[in-house]
């Protein structure tokens, strides 16, 4: 008996060896051929693959790799080649109408399409990546599943792992355009949970975006997961691209994540750079459509829901959160509504209790646009009143810390050097050299909103309170050290040459203007904006073709010339005729 358990033993190992080596085989590629190969076969979907060369896939017949009914879960490793002539173009389908209808492996593109358990890494792609979906809609879905479109990977699901990925691929499609990866999805799956995790990613890549959410590195992130621990973990993320997006349907734009939002879990985002200028026109756009223009993220929701006992719902989104630090902005930001050197727009649910939400330990020196609201490390907050201890504190509310900005804040309705509007969030510990707003917050809105312990330029555009304990500079007081006594220098902060400076971000180069004297101008503002072409126009035509005096002059100018003349003409005359 024993003698048979041990043989059944041996055939069970041998038959799971067997069907290891065939559903994930450990294989090597170094030319476009054997590169088309996988692309064209779904079968080869979970093997684990090495590159051994530079890839040129111009001319071969290409396919993204995966697709959401049959995604890639292998390993797929660049070891630091390139992969170029990329040329993906999914069929031309549409939700609904005429045209051919699309299915559910229609509707995403890149290198990947749909990754799930997988790891990609230590590649860089070149090419362009189209995208043909037509949705009704930023959010439309087919079979339950978003959209998204990416340079290398369309959407990455529950476990994946993306590291160290460059695109440098044009990338054109609707709903969520991102050049690394559209859409980063982390749902607990059939009781599975497990971190997504995106390390070391850049863009170089142009992105053409028709709809909805775009990112440079990322175009959404969406959590909502009950694994212990971090949900999605985005770190070391880069764009060095200049984007923009008129889209009118949720425009949400950032360089490392358009849009964000948790439901369950806890999304973080650490040691981020940009260095693209970001544009968001929404002209004709309204309400949540319109533009959200940050470098870090646009649109920010850390939600969760409510329980309800009608629909047998339990309360859940506790755990999530937001987590933001050790972030870098060089670009300007730009919208026709809201822009934050960070984040655009923060909403937080009151249900989000067991872990904070904070963005902590942040630089921006960009310029911030935004005519509705502005700030340099976030433009507005929308945070639901907190739930309360048995003493009445909130048991956790969004903190923005230990953050410097450079960078100058356009006045709008809601603009300063820190942040625009304020609602429960605490703000403190922190430095704006912004010299065109007054002060480190514009407005104070929210039982617990805490504004305190920041330091602020003295400007000249409007003469508003000081909120809470704060410290208000003139220019030449920037370099004082002892005037900065809430900041930690021994862990956190330096003092450069011009301000203090964050200790993460001590080589980077800032320059601060020195506060310019409009008071003066301030009278003639009018109350609501003239087009400017109006003015232009009305400017051009009261002007008079010449000012008054000035025709009689040029003519006793051109008299005197002639008159100069004759006489020289004279007298050389009078010396020949000598």
């Amino acid at each position: 008996m024993k003698k048979q358990l041990l043989t059944a033993i041996a055939v069970v190992i041998l038959a799971v060896t067997l069907c290891i080596g065939i559903f994930a085989a450990d294989i090597t590629v170094g030319t476009a051929q054997e590169l088309e190969a996988i692309m064209l076969n779904s079968a080869r979907w979970s093997d684990n693959i090495t590159l051994t060369a530079d890839i040129d896939l111009t001319g071969i017949a290409q396919n993204p790799i995966g697709t959401y009914s049959n995604p890639f879960t292998g390993t797929f490793d660049g070891a630091g080649f390139t992969i170029s002539g990329l040329d993906i173009a999914t069929p031309e389908t549409v939700l609904e109408g005429d045209g051919t209808l699309a299915t559910v492996d229609d509707i995403t593109a890149g290198l990947f399409g749909v990754i799930k358990g997988a790891t990609v890494k230590n590649l860089t792609v070149k090419g362009k990546v189209v995208n043909n979906f037509v949705p009704k809609n930023a959010e439309s879905k087919v079979e339950g599943n978003h959209s998204a479109t990416g340079g290398i990977i369309g959407v990455a699901l529950l476990g994946s792992r993306l590291e160290n990925l460059t695109n440098m691929a044009e990338v054109t499609g609707p709903c969520h355009v991102g050049g690394v990866a559209g859409y980063l999805r982390n749902f607990d799956e059939d009781g599975v949970n497990d971190t997504l995790v995106a390390v070391s990613c850049s863009n170089y890549g142009t992105l053409t975006p028709s709809l909805g959410n775009c990112g440079g590195v990322f175009a959404r992130i969406y959590a909502k997961s009950t694994f212990d621990g971090v949900a999605v973990s985005v770190d070391g993320c880069s764009n060095f691209a200049d984007l923009s997006s008129a889209s009118v349907d949720r425009n949400r734009l950032a360089a490392i994540a358009g849009y964000v939002r948790t439901e369950e879990g806890i999304v973080e985002i650490k040691n981020c750079r940009n260095e693209g200028n970001i544009t968001g026109d929404g002209t004709n756009a309204e309400g949540s459509n319109r533009p959200f223009v940050g470098s870090v993220i646009g649109r920010a929701e850390v939600h969760g829901v409510a329980a309800n006992p009608e629909k047998g719902t339990e309360l859940s989104g506790t755990t999530s959160a937001l987590q933001i630090s050790n972030c870098v902005n060089i670009g300007d930001m730009n919208s026709t509504y809201c822009a934050g050197g960070m984040v655009s727009l923060l909403s937080t649910a009151a249900v989000c209790t067991e872990n904070p939400t904070f963005i902590t330990n942040c630089l921006n020196t960009g310029k911030i646009t935004g005519p509705s609201y502005a700030g340099g490390i976030i433009s507005y907050t929308n945070c639901t009143n907190p739930a309360a201890d048995a003493d009445g504190n909130p048991l956790t509310i969004p903190y923005i810390t230990n953050c410097l900005n450079t960078g100058a804040v356009e006045m709008g309705s809601y603009s300063a050097g820190i942040i625009g509007q304020v609602k429960n969030v605490t703000v403190a510990n922190n430095v704006t050299t912004e010299n065109m707003v007054y002060r480190v917050a514009a407005t104070d809105a929210g039982t617990y909103s805490v504004v305190e312990n920041n330091y602020y330029v003295k400007g000249n555009m409007v003469e508003m309170a000081p909120v809470g304990n704060n410290t208000s500079l003139e220019f030449e007081q920037l370099t004082d050290a002892s005037i900065y006594t809430a900041l930690d220098f021994e862990n956190t902060w330096v003092m450069g040459d011009k301000c203090p400076m964050l200790k993460m971000a001590e080589n980077e180069v800032v320059n601060i203007s020195a506060p310019i004297d409009i008071g003066a101008l301030i009278p003639q503002l009018p109350e609501e904006t003239t087009a400017p072409e109006t003015t232009a126009v009305e400017e051009t035509t009261a002007a008079p073709a010449t000012e008054e005096g000035s025709f009689p002059v040029a003519i006793v100018v051109i008299a005197a010339v002639v008159v100069i003349a004759v006489v020289a003409v004279v007298v050389v005359v009078s010396k020949k005729k000598k």
